[in-house]
């Protein structure tokens, strides 16, 4: 179950000398592997953010998997080919707008989640 939550929330800003380095490391966690990259800060927002990276990563590799498995079942021209293809182009679609919009999140140093990445963050990564 998706919970959508409206209306204005405190965020906690950054401030001091590290302040640039952890808004770098927290932007960098939606650039696909390099979200690896600040799993492993000492940060909270660093690894909120790039456990949300993570998950769309993991989606990613997932819905890949199954569309090279399947496209190698259907027949090149047929109908399932053409679903294939549009699902993947609205896939990449979706992925590339989470990022935007983790990415905006992440310059404004913000702690809220991605609409569907934070969901699966919250439910997949407990570390």
């Amino acid at each position: 179950m998706f919970v959508f939550k409206f209306g204005k929330k405190q965020e906690k800003k950054i401030v001091g000398p590290g302040a640039k380095r952890v808004k770098l490391t927290a932007l960098i966690s939606y650039l696909g592997f390099f979200c690896l990259i600040p799993l492993f800060s000492e940060n909270k927002l660093t690894r909120f953010h790039a456990k949300q990276g993570l998950a769309i990563l993991l989606a990613e590799f997932i819905f890949t998997a199954a569309v090279l498995t399947t496209a190698f079942f259907v027949e090149y021209g047929s109908v399932w080919h053409s679903i294939l293809i549009w699902s993947t182009i609205l896939f990449w679609s979706l992925t590339t707008v989470l990022r935007v919009i983790g990415i905006s999140y992440a310059a404004r140093d913000m702690d809220r989640e991605v609409p569907l990445a934070g969901y699966l963050a919250g439910k997949l990564f407990r570390f």
